[in-house]
């Protein structure tokens, strides 16, 4: 069964995660163009490169893959949580990405690499829920959810300050990427609203 849809941010691609830890990729008329194969597992969420076709799909096997949307050939794969991985994305000049595990932990990566350059830790809580493959909603949801976790260990771990720091980047540039339409600002004051409530819901 299909477990998460995302659709690419460059063309009409679409792709799906199923529960068989498999990830199709289709075209516009529903052909199936590529078969994406390595997590072991079901796959948690799909994410699309936010200038390319280039695809993530985070799974319960505790690892997160990388494929060529447009040649189906592997590229990277991202071990190193103790957990499923429950969300993740690019960020918006696609050279770095974040992904969130049931481990506690949000992993800050090198994609050229597969190399973790950050781990931040602390009693993060998030169960993935948010809108199909919608990763920017997970990144931020991850965080403020967990402002009060964050808050506490900012003293212990000087790193804690570069949340913070990434969730504005985050945000901002997925703001840039967006057109300058009333659809596109909708969006933007959706988002706002929607970290808005979620850091309400953390401290009520």
């Amino acid at each position: 069964s299909v477990a998460c849809v995302a659709f690419s941010h460059v063309s009409a691609a679409l792709a799906t995660g199923g529960m068989d830890g498999k990830v199709l990729v289709w075209d516009r008329a529903g052909r199936l163009q590529h078969k994406l194969e390595g997590p072991n597992n079901a796959v948690e969420w799909v994410a699309w490169h936010p200038k390319g076709e280039v695809l993530l799909a985070g799974s319960t096997d505790y690892t997160t893959w990388m494929w060529s949307a447009s040649s189906g050939t592997y590229m990277q794969m991202f071990g190193g949580h103790g957990g499923p991985v429950t969300c993740g994305a690019f960020l918006p000049d696609g050279k770095s990405l974040v992904t969130g595990s049931a481990d506690g932990t949000l992993k800050w990566w090198d994609p050229r690499t597969a190399q973790c350059t950050h781990t931040f830790e602390g009693d993060f809580e998030f169960d993935g829920s948010g809108p199909p493959g919608d990763g920017l909603y997970l990144f931020l949801a991850l965080l403020t959810r967990n402002a009060r976790n964050i808050e506490g260990n900012r003293m212990a771990s000087p790193l804690f300050g570069l949340l913070n720091w990434a969730g504005d980047k985050v945000l901002y540039g997925y703001h840039l990427l967006r057109e300058n339409t009333v659809k596109g600002s909708r969006k933007n004051i959706e988002e706002h609203y929607d970290a808005g409530n979620a850091m309400y819901r953390t401290f009520l």
